[in-house]
C-alpha cells in the first residue's frame, strides 16, 4: 500500500510537470496521497507503541502484531497484539479479546507465504509437516483470493491441542496474516522454545493473482527453524573460542 501511494505520488508530480493535468487537480490528488500516508504512518506507530508499552508491562520475550484469518471466536480481519510471556505463555489479546495459551498446549507452528499456500494443497502441506491427517486451509485460501496483494505476506498458523480448543471454542487451527509487517517474525523464530516446532515455507511470488489465472510460481523453500538455530549457536561458540 505505502509503494503504491508513492508510486501515485510520482505520477502525479511528473504528470503536473508535463503539462498533463492542471495545478488544481495535481494539488488535490497530492493533498489526498499525503493524507493517506499520513494515516498509514500514524497506524503503525500507534501500533507500535502499544507493543513497546504492552510489551514492557508483561516482561514479554517476543512481541507481534498479526491480522486475524480464523479460529478465534470473534470478528475476523482484526488486528491482535500476541506476546510470549516469561512463563512460556502466548497471550493474543486485542481491545475485545484475549486468549492466553501455554506453549506446551501448542503442538505445531507453520509460518507461509500466502502465494505458497494457494499453490500447495493440504496434502502437500500435512507431508511437510508430518501430519497424518490433512489439514483443512480451504478457508484461509478464499481469505487469500480475497486479498490479492496478499501474495508475499506471511500467514502464521496456530495447531492447539484438542482439550485447549474445547476449554476456549477455538477453531481447527488460529490463522493470522502479517499485513502491516509487525509481526516480528524473524525475533519469533529466534525463540528455541518457539524455533523447535516451527515449520517455514516460504515462496518468491508477486501476486496471487498470477497464481490464480494457473502461472507457475518461483521455486518453493522448506526447513524448520532448527538449522537456524544450530548455525546461531556455532556462530556463537566460534566467537567464545576467539576470545
Amino acid at each position: 500500500m505505502v509503494l503504491s501511494l508513492f508510486l501515485a505520488l510520482l505520477a502525479v508530480a511528473v504528470l503536473y510537470l508535463m503539462g498533463t493535468i492542471p495545478p488544481v487537480a495535481a494539488g488535490a490528488a497530492l493533498l489526498v496521497i499525503v493524507v493517506c500516508l499520513a494515516l498509514l504512518f500514524a497506524g503503525r506507530i500507534i501500533h507500535v507503541s502499544y507493543l513497546t508499552r504492552r510489551a514492557k508491562e508483561l516482561r514479554a520475550k517476543w512481541a507481534g502484531a498479526l491480522t486475524l484469518i480464523f479460529g478465534l471466536p470473534t470478528l475476523i480481519d482484526q488486528k491482535f497484539y500476541l506476546f510470549i510471556s516469561r512463563r512460556d505463555e502466548l497471550l493474543i489479546e486485542n481491545k475485545e479479546y484475549k486468549l492466553l495459551l501455554p506453549l506446551n498446549t501448542i503442538h505445531s507452528i507453520l509460518i507461509i507465504n500466502a502465494g505458497a499456500l494457494l499453490h500447495m494443497g493440504d496434502a502437500e502441506i500435512a507431508e511437510r509437516l508430518h501430519f497424518d491427517e490433512k489439514p483443512r486451509l480451504n478457508l484461509t485460501r478464499e481469505w487469500v483470493k480475497r486479498h490479492p496483494d496478499s501474495g508475499n505476506q506471511k500467514l502464521v498458523l496456530f495447531w492447539v491441542q484438542p482439550e485447549m480448543k474445547q476449554m476456549h471454542n477455538l477453531g481447527e487451527i488460529l490463522v493470522f496474516a502479517d499485513e502491516k509487517a509487525l509481526g516480528d517474525l524473524t525475533a519469533l523464530l529466534g525463540r528455541p522454545e518457539v524455533a523447535l516446532k516451527t515449520t517455514v515455507i516460504d515462496e518468491k511470488v508477486s501476486k496471487v493473482s498470477d497464481l490464480i489465472a494457473g502461472k507457475s510460481p518461483k521455486t518453493i523453500t522448506e526447513g524448520h527453524t532448527e538449522p537456524f538455530l544450530s548455525s546461531a549457536l556455532e556462530e556463537a561458540t566460534k566467537k567464545e573460542e576467539n576470545v
